[in-house]
């Protein structure tokens, strides 16, 4: 039986919500293309020393319009073929290494290999590479790599330690600082995306999709299971109760005041009072608002996003992952007041 495919939803939030034409499709895939050796996937393996997956290989899977990356595939490259992607018992999935003890040697190496990228790229973080969309690639690569070096307890509280990375404990405080860095310097990349997808139209509605599915499942019908932590990001928990959400703390502070949903993105209007600004995704657009903002709130959108390592650059209170039945709330009718504390990731509607 052949093994199953595990597809991730892609992480560039500036390519999220976009449709794209056959055209850009082709030039999207073309970016990960393996068997062109000149492509950007290609050349960002090539600067972390990583080994690339064989030429037919098929790297970017299109569900509902959107690009998903071939996870499976992923797992191998990151851990230098010694760990594979499986389904665990929800359906959701974790990585397994089927020979430890053999494969320690391996992984030893592959992470040293990155820690050496990553000395090398932060010693000057306002040089970046000629090639911005290979860098930014081998930019993520490297934070997958560092991400695998959290045990639980650290994975589980990586929102908070990114936001202070000297509460983390100490054999991971020098994980998180480089986490912090890498994603300012990946962000300073953000715009390459844009500008070479500026053709691909913002979608005119809103999809819900799957942070992840197996190969076949949709095709199915098949319900599409939770993320789990260690292997990747918790979800976060949307309605608590009445009048309270929680999420994913991003940089904290608390703010009180008038909520303005964002349904189209545009130059941001100038407002008397600071607003709580909400959007529905953390995409790079979203920070032309930072600057008004008493808090920002995303219904979806990882604490690495683009648009989170900005407000926690700019010390903005913000809160991610508050979830779709937040937005689509405070999306009816006139937008409540709110109650934000973002440091232990509530939102409370208060009048």
């Amino acid at each position: 039986m052949a093994q199953e495919i595990l597809w991730l939803s892609f992480p560039e939030e500036s390519v999220a919500q976009r449709d794209f034409s056959d055209a850009v499709r082709a030039r999207f895939e073309g970016i990960f293309s393996l068997a062109d050796s000149t492509s950007p996937w290609r050349r960002a393996l090539k600067m972390l020393g990583m080994t690339p997956p064989p030429a037919d290989v098929q790297m970017i899977f299109w569900h509902q319009g959107a690009p998903y990356l071939n996870g499976s595939a992923l797992a191998v490259i990151l851990s230098d073929g010694t760990a594979v992607a499986m389904p665990d018992a929800a359906r959701g999935f974790r990585f397994v290494t089927p020979h430890k003890i053999r494969s320690i040697p391996r992984v030893m190496a592959a992470q040293w290999r990155v820690t050496r990228f990553v000395q090398d790229r932060l010693r000057d973080i306002t040089k970046p590479d000629a090639d911005a969309i290979a860098e930014s690639l081998a930019l993520g690569l490297a934070v997958q790599v560092l991400l695998m070096r959290l045990n639980a307890a650290a994975a589980a509280r990586m929102p908070e330690y990114l936001a202070a990375p000297d509460r983390a404990p100490a054999m991971h405080r020098q994980t998180f600082r480089w986490l912090q860095a890498l994603q300012v310097r990946r962000t300073a990349l953000s715009p390459a995306w844009h500008a070479m997808f500026a053709d691909a139209a913002e979608s005119a509605y809103s999809r819900s999709l799957p942070p992840f599915f197996w190969a076949g499942e949709t095709a199915a019908g098949l319900a599409l299971a939770p993320l789990s932590v260690p292997d990747v990001q918790k979800a976060a928990g949307g309605l608590v109760s009445a009048g309270l959400f929680r999420g994913l703390t991003v940089s904290g502070g608390q703010a009180a005041g008038q909520g303005i949903v964002v349904k189209r993105l545009q130059d941001a209007p100038q407002y008397a009072d600071r607003p709580i600004f909400i959007f529905r995704h953390a995409r790079p657009e979203t920070t032309v608002y930072f600057s008004q903002a008493a808090a920002v709130l995303f219904a979806n959108g990882g604490v690495l996003s683009h648009a989170c390592v900005v407000a926690r650059e700019m010390g903005v209170p913000c809160i991610t992952g508050l979830g779709d039945e937040f937005y689509e709330q405070m999306a009816q009718g006139e937008t409540p007041h709110l109650s934000v504390d973002a440091q232990n990731a509530e939102v409370r509607i208060t009048a």
